[in-house]
């Protein structure tokens, strides 16, 4: 028997024998002879199972269970395994993988004498404070040093690149896959890949000895990814860390607080799934790069609630109505779809596309990707506009080499104005633009 496979399901009104049977399926089986249903009900988002070799496996499941009968089945997404003390814990380390593209090692420098050659390390780590609310964290990039020896000699390598974020006050359960989505997220966007992977995940802990305390990696984290290759895009197409510099936190952030605050929200769908995908448009990736392209339009204020006139315009029509509130003919279902319409009142989808497209004209024209002049572009936006709202409504149409082209340009459009809301420089945006680092 493997004792790392079996063990049992704890903190629970009954209790299960759980096997992992694959890495990322369970088996809970009943120990008692009654078949009545139960409810089985994570803590902090996690099943805790303790298994006979001794190591804890923590399985993600926000919602309770409501099972019957003698054994069911669970997958999750997300799993933590090997000896985890919660009041410990501190982080979470990102290992290899993606990282190697977004970071250049420098830990060892060689210095040449007619003694020979010598090594030095050195710290060549970057390192960032993040504030969300009331957590405050540190985000601390740097590459790995690795020995080993053998009778060939001794072997150094630098090239291993670890991200690790660190909360001052301690990781909570509940947050460690949001942790992991940030970072995930953060990378996707990075790389203009939504196919990247890490190495390996580990919880940081932090152990104190006497006065002194470190921050070590303790149990891995496995983490669901949809894809089974990942990108190979060139790291000169990537936003580095370097580049980003102090940008970071606010890209942290902002990935952290997608869904929970609406101006720090990038959404990711229209990212190419894998390095075939660069310049393949269909339905689907038009419609999501049009969100992208509304939501940075709304990012940037060109709404019409930043407009007095517009919002007199809409005060004045509400006030016109309501004269007529009275009237026979008014009832109130109608009344009030009246006034939910001028509530809702706004610019048209064009007007915004152009008023974005007007503030980035510069880099979008004098890219290698552009092609045309700019009204000819703004009349293509109107004809992506339409194609996105017909589809929308269940009308089916042939993507022609004019939409696409468009929608390769409006992915450039999108990446200048999330830049320059993070604010990169005008030198790096320009050099990722010729290397074409959106796409």
């Amino acid at each position: 028997m493997e004792k790392h496979n079996y063990g049992c399901l704890i903190e629970q009104d009954e209790i299960y024998d759980v096997v992992h049977y694959d890495e990322y399926d369970f088996d809970f089986i009943r120990k008692s002879d009654n078949f009545n249903s139960i409810d089985i009900c994570p803590k902090n988002d996690y099943l805790k199972c303790k298994m006979l070799d001794g190591s804890d496996i923590l399985i993600y499941a926000r919602n309770k269970f409501h099972v019957s009968g003698k054994m069911w089945h669970f997958s999750p997404g997300l799993y933590i395994r090997g000896g985890i003390n919660e009041d410990n814990l501190k982080g979470i380390e990102f290992t290899g993988g993606i990282l190697s593209n977004l970071f250049i090692p420098n830990s060892i420098e060689t210095r040449h004498s007619e003694g020979g050659t010598v090594l030095n390390y050195k710290d060549d780590s970057i390192v960032y404070t993040v504030q969300i609310g009331q957590k405050e964290i540190e985000i601390r990039v740097a590459s790995q040093i690795s020995e080993s020896l053998g009778v060939s000699g001794i072997d150094i390598k630098n090239n291993n690149v670890a991200l690790d974020v660190i909360f001052k006050d301690g990781l909570k359960l509940d947050d460690i896959r949001t942790v992991i989505q940030a970072v995930n997220e953060m990378c996707q966007f990075m790389t203009s890949r939504k196919n990247i992977k890490f190495d390996s995940m580990k919880v940081l802990e932090c152990y104190g000895i006497e006065d002194e305390s470190s921050t070590l990696p303790g149990a891995d984290i496995f983490y669901k990814s949809s894809y089974t290759c990942f990108t190979e895009k060139d790291w000169i197409q990537s936003l580095s860390f370097s580049d980003l510099g102090e940008a970071l936190p606010k890209l942290f952030r902002a990935m952290y607080l997608k869904g929970k605050e609406k101006t720090d929200y990038f959404t990711l769908d229209y990212l190419a799934k894998d390095d075939n995908e660069d310049i393949w448009f269909d339905e689907r990736r038009i419609k999501s790069i049009c969100t992208a392209v509304e939501s940075e339009a709304e990012r940037q204020g060109f709404v019409a609630e930043t407009n007095d006139e517009f919002e007199e315009l809409k005060k004045k029509t509400k006030s016109l109505i309501n004269e007529y509130k009275t009237k026979e003919w008014m009832s109130d279902r109608t009344y009030n779809l009246l006034a939910s319409n001028i509530r809702n009142w706004d610019f048209s989808a064009y007007d915004k596309y152009i008023r974005l497209f007007r503030k980035y004209e510069e880099y979008i024209v004098l890219s290698e990707v552009y092609r045309g002049s700019a009204v000819a572009f703004e009349d293509a936006i109107g004809k992506i506009i339409s194609y996105r709202n017909s589809s929308t409504h269940g009308t089916y149409k042939q993507v022609t080499a004019e939409l696409a082209e468009t929608a390769y340009s409006l992915m450039l459009l999108v990446y200048c104005s999330r830049l320059d809301y993070l604010g990169i420089s005008k030198d790096i945006l320009w050099e990722k633009i010729r290397n074409r680092a959106f796409a």
